[in-house]
């Protein structure tokens, strides 16, 4: 009999609980037959078989078991008897695992009051109680408490236990788990590590332990951002699970979700999908059809089809998360408005400009009805009316989309200064394209002001603006005042960014068009030929940024009187102009009249 009991204790500490639970119950057959039906050892054999039930995910049968072991022991035992406290602690575990915290903390907190006066202070019983309350403080985000509990655990652990045992190895895993949520991961990852120095010596290579520190590992360095080691991490969590688990296992379908989230920050996208299809496949046939957290998986893939620039298939998948949103959520609902952003987005990647139009407007008729006039979400989605008529042409549609968000941006009390910043460049980007430019020039300086109050206020989007006042100036005819500000940009670009930045070739070229104005044009070929080494590293061959330097060196050189070369340069710029925009492209036709001018 005692032979089965050990066993079976033996079995659930390594979570063969099926294996357990038949020895347990060969062991509880033995004992009914031998023992008054009163009698406490069959106590003991009760409160094991709710284990086993409990490990198992059975509640009821594991309640069952640990109620009919306090029968026994209320009868025949002292109220402050020892093992009324480890029937107490099943009773709670089981209410604990059934997400009742408040009556799991009221058996634990009966448990601990008999423990406390009836055992010594480093008992391995009390422990255990410590780390059952530790862990639903923990759950009740209780953090600090939670804390407390499971440092008395460790504690008594450390003093009594083995220092290779894997139930001190369970303990430092439950601190580290605290400090996770307390968001100080690397607290937390050094109480993984100490738990994982111990259970890789004394735990089998497969067991689910090792899996679970593995996995907790990899979401704190995913939480630091430490893609790379997360997924190391996450991996050999995997590699664990996928042996031991069945196709549907909750804690699978996590390990999949988090990988495909880290492979994804490390651009990984093949291998994000594959591990999103197989979270989704295991979603897929634990929810219901309708459930809204399928919404976030298909969002998901979305992102991912997206990032490859597979727009089409991201559509698809929106469209399942807009089907199952369209049947459960209210239509004013703003998570419903999200997917239609999303949509609208992604037809703006595609330049289907007229039907992202359609769905950004679908979102707004909702935001307008249901949001506070003021609300920084009508600020994103005006502006994102006014980028999709500006990739369209329409300035004249984009302006006033954009002086619509400026209008709530700057009635608020505390305003968004990066928000305030785009929008005026937006509005300058349009007054200038519309030859407007001392009003372009106004939104640029108040962009500049908003720059002043923002934290990272040098930064490479301030260059951009230095560069777009500087185009004002050049358009204005006024070199000199163009150069300084081109100056002020190239300041900041040089040290901010890589020597081969596609961005610093637009700021040669700029300095080298106010050069070539001002008759400098040796000069100017230098600026344009240092652009020229960027670009045709970085860019591809038929890009209209390429072409505009091959035009500005062609215009350079027919101005010092080298027409040959202008011809050669003029031409390699219209034969991108026109494969690109066409033959009657404004670039094309610009270029047409250099090169009529040469023949």
């Amino acid at each position: 009999m005692r032979l089965y009991f050990d066993m079976g204790l033996a079995y659930g500490a390594n979570r063969m609980h099926n294996n357990a639970l038949n020895l347990h119950n060969q062991a509880v057959a033995i004992r009914e037959k031998v023992l008054p039906a009163d009698h406490p050892a069959l106590a003991e054999s009760y409160n094991h078989r709710g284990n086993a039930y409990l490990e198992m995910l059975n509640f009821d049968e594991a309640m069952k078991w640990h109620n009919k072991a306090l029968t026994i022991e209320e009868k025949v035992l002292p109220a402050s008897h020892p093992a009324l406290a480890i029937s107490y602690n099943g009773v709670g575990t089981v209410y604990a695992a059934k997400d009742d915290y408040d009556e799991a903390l009221k058996w634990f907190d009966k448990a601990l009051k008999i423990q406390e006066q009836a055992l010594d202070s480093q008992h391995i019983d009390l422990a255990r109680t410590y780390s059952n309350i530790g862990g639903v403080k923990e759950v009740q985000k209780k953090y600090d408490e939670a804390l407390t509990f499971h440092n008395k655990a460790v504690a008594i652990r450390e003093k009594v236990l083995n220092p290779q045992h894997p139930v001190l190895a369970q303990s430092y895993n439950d601190v580290g788990i605290v400090y996770f949520y307390k968001e100080n991961h690397d607290e937390a990852l050094k109480y993984y590590d100490k738990s994982l120095a111990i259970s890789e010596k004394v735990l089998r290579s497969n067991h689910p332990d090792l899996a679970t520190t593995y996995h907790n590992m990899g979401l704190a360095y995913k939480a630091k951002e430490n893609h790379a080691e997360a997924v190391n991490y996450l991996n050999k969590a995997l590699v664990i699970q996928e042996k031991i688990s069945d196709s549907l296992d909750g804690d699978l379908y996590k390990t999949y979700s988090n990988l495909g989230f880290s492979y994804k920050a490390l651009k990984d996208y093949d291998k994000a999908l594959s591990m999103y299809h197989k979270a989704l496949k295991i979603e897929e046939q634990l929810s219901e059809p309708l459930n809204l957290d399928l919404v976030d998986s298909y969002r998901n893939m979305a992102d991912l089809y997206a990032e490859k620039k597979e727009y089409d298939e991201a559509l698809t998948w929106h469209d399942k998360a807009l089907k199952i949103q369209e049947q459960v959520l209210q239509p004013s609902d703003l998570d419903l408005v999200e997917t239609y952003k999303r949509i609208g987005n992604l037809h703006f990647k595609k330049e289907s400009y007229d039907e992202a139009l359609r769905w950004y407007d679908k979102g707004l008729m909702v935001e307008e009805k249901v949001l506070d006039p003021l609300s920084s979400k009508l600020v994103g989605s005006y502006k994102n009316m006014g980028v999709v008529f500006s990739a369209k042409g329409d300035y004249e549609g984009a302006l006033v989309w954009f002086n619509k968000a400026l209008a709530i941006e700057e009635q608020v009390e505390d305003p968004d200064n990066n928000v305030l910043i785009v929008l005026y460049e937006s509005v300058g980007n349009i007054l200038k394209h519309g030859e407007k430019y001392d009003e372009a020039l106004n939104n640029y300086n108040k962009a500049l002001a908003a720059y002043n109050k923002v934290s990272d206020s040098v930064s490479v989007n301030l260059s951009i603006t230095y560069n777009n006042v500087g185009e004002i100036y050049h358009y204005q005819e006024n070199s000199d005042e163009a150069v300084r500000w081109y100056n002020k940009a190239l300041a900041i670009q040089e040290n901010f960014l890589a020597p081969s930045s596609p961005v610093l070739a637009i700021t040669y070229n700029n300095v080298g068009v106010a050069a070539c104005e001002s008759g400098n044009y040796d000069e100017a070929l230098q600026w344009y030929d240092k652009a020229l080494k960027i670009q045709e590293d970085v860019l591809d061959s038929e890009s209209t940024d390429l072409a505009t330097t091959y035009n500005n060196i062609g215009v350079a050189n027919h101005f010092k009187g080298n027409q040959n070369e202008a011809l050669n340069w003029l031409n390699k710029a219209l034969e991108i102009y026109v494969k690109v925009s066409g033959e009657e492209s404004p670039q094309a036709k610009i270029t047409k009249e250099w090169l009529s001018g040469l023949e």
